[in-house]
């Protein structure tokens, strides 16, 4: 079993390929037998209070450090 992601250009974006394969060796040469496509995983964030401790770790609230207000 191989995992992989093989990313190129197309349509004027990044696609990304990621596939679990599996392979077999015969005769000393290994051969692509089958292979399915993952999907992408959704992404999760947290969303950080103002007034929690910030993420970086330098003891500071959030908002003294590293927000950017947006």
């Amino acid at each position: 079993m191989v995992e992989f992601r093989a990313g190129y250009q197309a349509s004027g974006g990044t696609v990304v390929h990621h596939e679990v394969a599996r392979f077999e060796k015969e005769d000393g040469a290994w051969y692509y037998l089958d292979g399915d496509m993952v999907s992408p995983q959704p992404v999760r964030v947290e969303k950080i209070g103002r007034n929690a401790p910030c993420p970086c770790g330098s003891g500071k609230k959030y908002k003294k450090c590293c927000y950017v207000k947006g």
